[in-house]
């Protein structure tokens, strides 16, 4: 039976999405994660307009336990297509389905840094997204899962500067809390890494950077999920004290990892929150996010702010260690970090 790829296609009637959710519970799939000649367990669907219509529409491009031919790679690569989708429910089965590229992908030598660093990257996106939204967050499949994704970033880690220039080079921001938390986990363990932190040390850590802003979802649930309705925070809420609580009902769970929710806000002056702690008071590992947390949302940028260079975000943040924000011996070798990359 012919399907909808072996059909020629127009590039006028095939649109790219932007990033993020769409409307009736379609998610994007870069279309580079996808391997030729093997098969999938969720159904591919791509999105299409034609003319006269007012609404894009998504077509089965393959259907669930079929082989994705590498003739339709090439042609949507032809036509620089740049995405496929898939249906929410079948998200568990995308996360399978790329984790056995993982398996695949991440040995091999042939491979660059840039594409292990993608396709891990768009698989621990998907994952966090998955997290965040699951009804009963921190179960044990979720924690191992978590845990293995962040094995294999550290490892990818350990092959040194042109694995942090990946890292750099890749970071997505938008809206949404996900992308925020994996940018400062992958940062995170690159930085680290680079310090020379061990195995075990470093995976607890990247956790807690995962999970940093975990408060937020009950605080600001449409930075989860655009379709939310949206909330005003309110002087007196605290997603540091939240996501603390959040972890502290996750068993297994180092202290730090939880002091690094609480305290990612807090100002070696003391002028930061929830606690108004000064730098001898702050959990090390939190020092450490402090610095990572406002690189990243420098960098990014949001709704009323341009994200800025690298250059520029550290000029800014020198500034502010002129009031002895940051933990000065992590910001140093932040800085060297940055200057390597």
């Amino acid at each position: 039976m012919r399907q909808f790829l072996d059909h020629d296609l127009k590039s006028s009637r095939v649109i790219a999405p932007a990033i993020g959710e769409e409307k009736g519970g379609f998610i994007p799939l870069p279309l580079r994660d996808v391997r030729p000649d093997v098969e999938i367990p969720f159904e591919a669907l791509i999105k299409v307009k034609t003319k006269g219509e007012t609404e894009p529409r998504f077509i089965p491009a393959c259907p669930q336990g079929e082989v994705f031919k590498g003739e339709w790679l090439q042609k949507l690569q032809a036509l620089e297509i740049q995405w496929l989708y898939y249906s929410q429910d079948d998200e568990l089965r995308v996360l399978e389905y790329l984790d056995h590229c993982l398996e695949k992908v991440l040995p091999d030598d042939d491979r660059g840094p840039e594409e292990k660093v993608n396709l891990l990257y768009d698989t621990t996106l998907i994952f966090v997204r998955n997290f965040f939204s699951a009804e009963e967050m921190g179960s044990a499949p979720q924690m191992f899962r978590a845990l293995r994704l962040i094995d294999n970033m550290f490892d990818l880690m350990k092959g040194g500067v042109d694995y942090y220039r990946s890292i750099l080079d890749i970071r997505r921001h938008g809206h949404v809390l996900y992308n925020h938390c994996i940018n400062v986990c992958f940062l995170g363990l690159a930085f680290v890494s680079f310090m020379g932190w061990d195995a075990k040390k470093a995976q607890d850590f990247g956790l807690g950077a995962m999970l940093h802003d975990i408060g937020l979802i009950h605080l600001k649930p449409e930075l989860v999920d655009k379709h939310a309705r949206k909330s005003a925070l309110r002087p007196t809420d605290s997603h540091p004290a939240l996501g603390y609580k959040m972890l502290s009902n996750m068993p297994g769970l180092r202290r730090e990892v939880r002091y690094m929710a609480l305290q990612h806000h807090e100002n070696g002056d003391g002028s930061g929150y929830p606690g108004g702690l000064k730098i001898n008071a702050i959990d090390p590992w939190a020092r450490v996010l402090r610095i990572l947390d406002h690189y990243d949302t420098l960098t990014g940028g949001g709704a009323d702010k341009r994200p800025v260079s690298s250059k520029e975000a550290l000029r800014e943040m020198a500034a502010l260690q002129e009031r002895k924000t940051f933990d000065l011996n992590y910001f140093m070798n932040f800085i060297k970090f940055i200057g390597k990359t």
